[in-house]
């Protein structure tokens, strides 16, 4: 971390072009879960797009970077990023949980039946918030009498 004082005596230095050092940590699934639930609340599917848009403008640009941690996690070189991996990571962990599936006729992912709603449920109850319409309108349909 940097103090005032130091900003202050840096900025006065001919050539400063800001902090060199990014004091943002990296990124961990634990931090990209919450915006899966965040968006899966409101609009009841996510895409995996939409998290990475979300998520770049507040991870280090060091996690942006194609091939910075290839060595350090052992992976094979790909086109992806530390924040992409950490996105598919936490996607296949709720998928793993029971609480998503992929839907390839919208090409999103949406809650489950079973668990996805217990953990919509969980979510929604913890930040004081709603559940979305639609898990809401099937619940409602489910408790309507069959037609004759």
């Amino acid at each position: 971390m940097f103090d005032e004082a130091s900003l202050r005596q840096a900025c006065e230095t001919p050539g400063y072009c800001g902090p060199l050092a990014d004091d943002r940590p990296h990124i961990t699934v634990a931090w990209v879960k919450p915006f899966i639930w965040a968006i899966l609340l409101y609009r009841g599917g996510i895409r995996r797009d939409e998290l990475l848009a979300c998520l770049t403008p507040l991870v280090p640009t060091d996690d942006l970077r194609c091939g910075v941690f290839d060595s350090l996690l052992g992976l094979q070189r790909d086109d992806r990023n530390l924040l992409e991996l950490r996105i598919d990571e936490a996607i296949a962990e709720e998928v793993e949980a029971g609480s998503l599936r992929y839907n390839d006729a919208r090409d999103l992912w949406v809650l489950t039946g079973g668990e996805g709603k217990r953990t919509a449920i969980s979510c929604a109850c913890t930040m004081n918030s709603q559940l979305p319409f639609h898990l809401l309108d099937e619940e409602a349909m489910a408790q309507l009498p069959a037609p004759f």
